[in-house]
């Protein structure tokens, strides 16, 4: 069903593009793009220092500190064609600085390469087709289709900047309503040995499988002026599991609006929020759980799972523009005594909750038991959580702006524990986030940050219940100073 829809969506956009001239003019190039380093000092990720038990070291985790510099490069080709036809190409190259230069890192990549057909027929209609970056409100859902995590062997993709899709979107900008409907292809089938194993080039015997993960969307935007700025929208997403009898699937309807009050006369209070809506199906193949999230059958079970966040910020009315903001941030866990899925899918999220708390997230210790075995999507993106946000800031000068964020981060449910799965803590811990940015021109622009993460009781994993243990903890840092030129 999949292939088909997408067939048929690329023969119409073959269809269309057969009415517009067969020998397009080139009116205008644009080359840009734009180079970043950064110099990263990293302390004791690991967070747990030493455990001991019955007075007896057992582990010792010793100094843990990762120091390296990195650089992202970006090129783009932006060209204007006659019957407002755009094309659009950016190349990307990531790596640290002393990395091999043999290593598949160091490839020049393709970051973006899309079409755009504009106005067609004369009516306010558009279509894009190609690698391209899709963002519907904060990104709360749907905003990077990379999704990178920490390589074990060198940090460069902590820090990528792709997110990208290959997409198909139509979009229908009739102000002040405009409608997106897209498709998105993220992950294509391959080939398997009939062992099992990944086809490497010395094993002839495999046969194809359909692991294809695809992405759908339409969304509706309203700009209501002083009303504010409304978006609605439904996604589906349809990820194919091996030995499982259909997709897992996942439905989500977002509601979220932004805007100011404008009864404050004296400075500017904002206020945004989304509420998301999930049900579909989780697949678990052969896979028997042990803990709440695949219950004790290899069944497919029901998602029901909630998300959402609320903020609001004061910016005073003053020549340094000093701000205030207060946050919340609730995605929902898996109960395990249900006979459903509660752990909310972030699909292709592009939101970040502290510098050192996105890579802690990414790790998946808050899924639930088995949800990345079962193929849910949620191995490097933050689920099950409960986060207060309270951020302040100062423009110092009009070329520098000093910025601070606390979070205080939770699991939504229990997770997991040594002694008892329903007693685990859920408090992770608690991060200071400190940004300091100095425009030197138009277009440099220097950064410091630091980030401090102070732990919480949920990584002794409750282990203060089992006598003659005992789980130090360290506090975890990261420095990193930047510099960024754009052309």
């Amino acid at each position: 069903m999949t292939h088909k829809l997408l067939t048929a969506v690329c023969a119409l956009a073959l269809v269309l593009s057969f009415s517009f001239s067969a020998s397009a003019v080139v009116q205008n190039v644009k080359v840009g793009g734009d180079i970043e380093i950064k110099g990263i000092y990293q302390d004791a990720y690991d967070i747990i220092d030493e455990v001991e038990i019955a007075g007896v070291q057992v582990y010792d985790n010793g100094p843990t500190v990762h120091d390296y510099l990195i650089q992202t490069i970006r090129l783009y080709v932006d060209a204007s064609l006659t019957d407002n036809v755009n094309a659009y190409v950016r190349l990307i190259h990531n790596q640290d600085w002393g990395l091999n230069a043999f290593d598949p890192v160091d490839d020049v990549e393709v970051d973006l390469a899309y079409l755009t057909l504009n106005e067609m027929y004369g009516y306010p209609f558009s279509l894009t087709i190609g690698r391209q970056e899709l963002l519907y409100g904060e990104g709360f859902l749907v905003g990077d289709g990379i999704r990178g995590t920490v390589d074990s062997v060198n940090q460069t993709y902590q820090y990528d900047t792709r997110k990208s899709f290959d997409a198909i979107k139509a979009v229908w900008d009739y102000e002040p309503h405009q409608i997106d409907l897209f498709v998105a292809k993220i992950t294509e089938g391959a080939n398997v040995a009939l062992n099992g194993n990944p086809l490497v080039f010395f094993n002839p015997v495999a046969v194809p499988v359909d692991t294809d993960n695809d992405l759908y969307g339409i969304n509706w935007n309203y700009d209501g002026g002083m009303y504010g700025l409304w978006d609605l929208g439904l996604f589906y997403n349809s990820s194919n599991v091996v030995g499982a009898n259909e997709d897992n699937q996942t439905w989500a309807l977002s509601l979220r609006g932004e805007g100011t009050i404008p009864q404050i006369e004296v400075g500017t209070l904002a206020l945004k929020g989304e509420i998301v809506k999930e049900w579909g199906i989780v697949e678990q193949a052969a896979n028997v759980g042990t803990a709440g999230f695949f219950g004790t059958s290899t069944d497919s079970e029901d998602l029901n799972a909630w998300g959402g966040y609320v903020e609001g910020e004061y910016t005073f009315d003053n020549v340094y523009a000093p701000y205030i903001g207060l946050g919340y941030i609730y995605m929902s866990g898996d109960d395990y005594d249900s006979d459903q899925i509660e752990q909310f899918n972030p699909l292709f999220e592009d939101e970040k909750y502290g510098e050192i708390a996105e890579v802690l997230y990414g790790l998946g210790l808050f899924n639930a038991p088995g949800a990345g075995v079962a193929g849910f999507g949620l191995d490097t993106s933050i689920t099950n959580a409960s986060i207060w946000k309270l951020s302040a800031g100062v423009n110092p000068t009009e070329n520098t702006a000093l910025d601070l964020t606390y979070y205080s981060l939770s699991a939504a449910q229990e997770v997991w524990g040594f002694v008892d799965p329903d007693d685990q803590p859920k408090y992770l811990g608690s991060e200071y986030d400190v940004t300091f940015t100095y425009n030197y021109s138009e277009d440099v622009a220097f950064g410091l940050m630091y980030a401090l993460f102070i732990p919480g009781r949920f990584w002794e994993v409750d282990t203060d219940e089992i006598a003659g243990w005992d789980v130090n903890l360290q506090n975890a840092q990261e420095l990193i100073g930047s510099v960024k030129v754009t052309f």
